[in-house]
């Protein structure tokens, strides 16, 4: 393995590790924003921190499927964009729809 492509998998690996990290922390953020707007006052229960939030979300994870079911060859650029947008793109969509939603409440 050359210097050039040693450097792009290590590039690509602290990138992956960074997305997955702060998308964990931006889930669990997310998804106590939207336990406080929708869950809180319609079952008057309590809030949960981010902790809690990304606990919750983890477990969920675990009983959804995987959408990692292709198995076709991606480059390392393709697969880190798809990584980024889905961990950390993906809750500030749904954060955003759900914003809009709120507005109707």
């Amino acid at each position: 393995m050359s210097n050039e492509s040693g450097a792009k998998v290590a590039f690509g690996c602290t990138t992956a590790l960074v997305s997955v990290i702060l998308g964990s922390i931006l889930n669990g953020w997310v998804l106590s924003v939207l336990w406080a707007w929708f869950v809180m006052h319609q079952f008057h229960v309590a809030p949960i921190g981010v902790v809690q939030a990304m606990g919750i979300a983890m477990t969920a994870r675990m009983f959804l499927p995987s959408s990692s079911t292709k198995t076709e060859e991606k480059s390392l650029s393709e697969a880190l964009a798809n990584l980024v947008g889905t961990t950390v793109l993906g809750p500030l969509m749904v954060l955003g729809t759900a914003w809009i939603l709120k507005a109707f409440l």
